[in-house]
């Protein structure tokens, strides 16, 4: 129901698109409306005695965070993952497998942000009938889960980690593969 930064729902929290809804963002004919794909399907399984899990995959813009992005330094900042080289992960989207921009899932706003979408997503559908439970997608190309063990270098999450851990950051080998 969440995916590519859009919603089969009207939300404020995420931006439509043409995956989810084509037709509130069509050239041709603009729909001033946003359906509500998941209330339907929701009434058409209790109807039918059956129950949904619907999914929600954090792999698209959340425009809270892109607002934070523009305003401030991504490498001191946190919301966007920075390697150990420093490479912030911030490009043109080259495939629909990996979004351009990968936001953080260690940072505090971050997190609230994604939050943010999964309460206002329970607290408008939790108390219907056919709703059973919600998904969170794992996928390895989502927000919530880091790429690999090379991410997270951000100035704010190393602090953070040194502060709570007491371990010092090692320094990358000239010897490194990576």
């Amino acid at each position: 129901v969440v995916g590519q930064g859009g919603a089969m729902y009207p939300t404020t929290l995420l931006d439509a698109n043409y995956r989810l809804d084509s037709g509130f963002v069509a050239d041709s004919a603009p729909d001033p409306v946003r359906k509500d794909a998941v209330e339907l399907l929701l009434r058409i399984c209790q109807r039918n005695h059956l129950s949904v899990v619907p999914s929600i995959r954090f792999d698209g813009a959340i425009s809270a965070l892109d607002r934070k992005v523009i305003e401030n330094d991504a490498q001191a900042n946190g919301l966007l993952l920075v390697s150990r080289e420093g490479k912030v992960w911030d490009k043109p989207v080259a495939s629909s497998l990996q979004p351009g921009r990968r936001y953080n899932p260690l940072n505090a706003d971050v997190q609230a942000a994604m939050l943010e979408v999964v309460h206002e997503f329970v607290q408008r559908y939790g108390a219907h009938p056919a709703f059973e439970a919600l998904a969170l997608d794992l996928a390895p190309q989502s927000h919530v889960v880091l790429p690999g063990l090379d991410w997270g270098y951000d100035d704010q999450t190393v602090a953070e980690f040194i502060h709570d851990t007491g371990l010092e950051s090692p320094p990358i080998a000239k010897d490194d593969p990576t």
